[in-house]
């Protein structure tokens, strides 16, 4: 068996529940389980549940649901028959039975689980009371929501399950997968819900909502549905469903978005699509609460997921980052001077510019993830660029405006930058191996970098070993005395994962106390199995983030 995703509350304490996807590769069967954790923070070693053992065929005759030809939902049973395109082998009917009687699929690799439940932005929080109300008003029960995990399984699904028994709640398949089950011993080779999934609290009209954000074929379909206002987290309406499989080709990392919003509370995902043909990326900024939708062509192959932060010494402009396959970097302001979103021309006038940034003089390797930070020692803003063999780090120079290499790790070598732009070498930066790969976006945390690296697997082995290579945010040195083991030994140097690829750091905080854990995700344990991976304690030197808010 091999992991598929890790989440939980990003606020933990005991008897949480962390929740792991897995597929049984031998018989393409998924699997979502809970674990509850003890007052350590430590999983449990079985499962409270598994989503696969609780799905009954009543259940998934009256809760799973599709869209019609108006793009409104409707339950699968009752879809119409022209959605199937079927000439009558299988039959409508032999579809719609088979989907009613079926098991869970497996669960869809390298996609995103994400959960419905009772937290909040604690940020909008504190900033806006109609969230406040939203949070805790009787009429919307917010507090009180039935608590859901989601994810996607190659069977075609999106799945909604219940925290607490793992009882399906609701399901939703894309209106254009439905003709595909009519070859039902191929459906699943395709991996059509291979994608990313978020729920956001979304303010439309002067009142809050909650909306799924998610991808479906490896990001090519993008859709957004809400959640029902009451305490049943049902689905209520399909906001917009978009396919760009019939013009595009591929979408950077499995469709991960970009969200911000403007000056007026309206909310907005920013992803790339890209043709057959060279220079044919199209950056898309779409509404998320209603149809608005600008396609805005790129004269660069983007390859990147698209980046949105707040620009430098500000608090309410923002700006959208964009990598190249040539190592480049690429930028536009979104708002115009009254916060609102500008036209499509003006940002299309912006994005293909003069590139802000590039890896390295010499490594034109296509840039894949941007992130920004500030730094908590030396109050310095960093943005950061990824390519499969290369992390640079840049800081930002106030007095020219612009972003200046700092220093970087690639297979083969490291290095940092000084004044003048010259390269330095400093062997006190950790070179990335002969044979790794970045295979997922980096975390900051504690001002250190955590870094998924994958080496090639050794011959004759299936799978590669998989690690988590450790920086500090402002040298590229190894941060010192800020990881440590679950038996509080400090770590000297990268973390050991598993097997097969490494991906993205999972981190909660512990309530009552005053650890942040970490907890190491890759395809298999060091074990060779499915389940919750290596888990270290993070200490940070300085009181920041999510522990600051634990009141709220």
């Amino acid at each position: 068996s091999i992991n598929t995703g890790l989440i939980s509350d990003l606020q933990i304490s005991n008897g949480s529940k962390v929740f792991l996807g897995s597929t049984t590769v031998a018989t393409e069967a998924g699997h979502l389980k809970a674990f509850a954790v003890d007052a350590s923070g430590i999983p449990s070693t079985s499962a409270s549940w598994d989503a696969a053992d609780q799905m009954t065929t009543v259940e998934r005759d009256a809760r799973l649901h599709s869209s019609d030809d108006s793009d409104d939902l409707i339950l699968f049973a009752s879809l119409d028959d022209d959605a199937f395109d079927t000439n009558g082998l299988p039959t409508v009917t032999t579809i719609k039975s088979t989907i009613k009687t079926a098991t869970l699929g497996a669960l869809s690799d390298n996609s995103s689980l994400a959960l419905i439940d009772g937290s909040r932005n604690v940020f909008t929080y504190l900033s806006d009371s109609s969230y406040r109300s939203f949070i805790t008003s009787n009429d919307t029960s917010r507090a009180n929501r039935t608590k859901r995990v989601l994810a996607s399984s190659n069977d075609g699904f999106l799945y909604a399950f219940n925290q607490s028994d793992g009882d399906l709640g609701w399901g939703w398949m894309p209106r254009s997968l439905v003709e595909g089950l009519k070859y039902p011993a191929t459906f699943s080779d395709y991996h059509y819900m291979q994608g990313e999934i978020d729920v956001l609290d979304l303010k439309h009209s002067g009142s809050f909502r909650s909306y799924v954000i998610g991808s479906y074929k490896q990001g090519l379909g993008q859709y957004v549905l809400r959640l029902s206002n009451d305490t049943a987290s049902n689905l209520d309406a399909v906001i917009w469903d978009v396919d760009h499989s019939a013009t595009e080709t591929s979408v950077p990392n499995q469709g991960k978005r970009a969200y911000f919003e403007d000056g007026n509370d309206a909310s907005y995902s920013a992803y790339v699509t890209s043709g057959a043909s060279a220079n044919s990326s199209t950056l898309h900024i779409r509404s998320l609460t209603n149809t608005i939708a600008l396609a805005i062509p790129l004269t660069f192959n983007a390859t990147s997921t698209a980046y949105v932060m707040t620009d430098v010494g500000s608090t309410t402009a923002k700006s959208i980052y964009l990598g190249d396959d040539e190592g480049n970097i690429y930028s536009a302001s979104l708002l115009d001077s009254y916060q609102a979103l500008k036209s499509a021309g003006d940002i299309q006038t912006d994005i293909n510019g003069t590139a802000v940034a590039s890896l390295n003089t010499s490594d034109s390797s296509a840039v894949l993830f941007i992130g920004s930070s500030k730094s908590s020692t030396s109050n310095t803003f960093y943005l950061r660029a990824q390519s499969a063999d290369r992390l640079t780090l840049f800081k930002y120079d106030s007095g020219a405006s612009s972003w200046v290499r700092n220093w970087t790790t690639y297979v083969g070598g490291a290095n940092k930058w000084a004044s003048d732009n010259s390269v330095v070498a400093d062997s006190d930066i950790t070179a990335l191996p002969s044979g790794a790969s970045i295979t997922d976006n980096a975390y900051v945390i504690a001002n250190s970098i955590v870094l998924p690296i994958t080496l090639e697997p050794a011959s004759g082995q299936c799978s590669g070993l998989s690690y988590y290579y450790l920086y500090q945010l402002d040298d590229g040195h190894f941060p010192t005395h800020r990881f440590y083991t679950t038996s509080n030994t400090a770590i000297s140097s990268r973390i050991a994962l598993g097997k097969g690829d490494a991906r993205t750091l999972h981190f909660t905080n512990l309530l009552g106390s005053s650890k942040m854990i970490g907890s190491g995700i890759a395809d298999q344990t060091t074990d060779g199995e499915a389940g919750v991976g290596t888990q270290f304690i993070i200490k940070d030197p300085i009181s920041t983030g999510v522990r600051s808010w634990k009141e709220l």
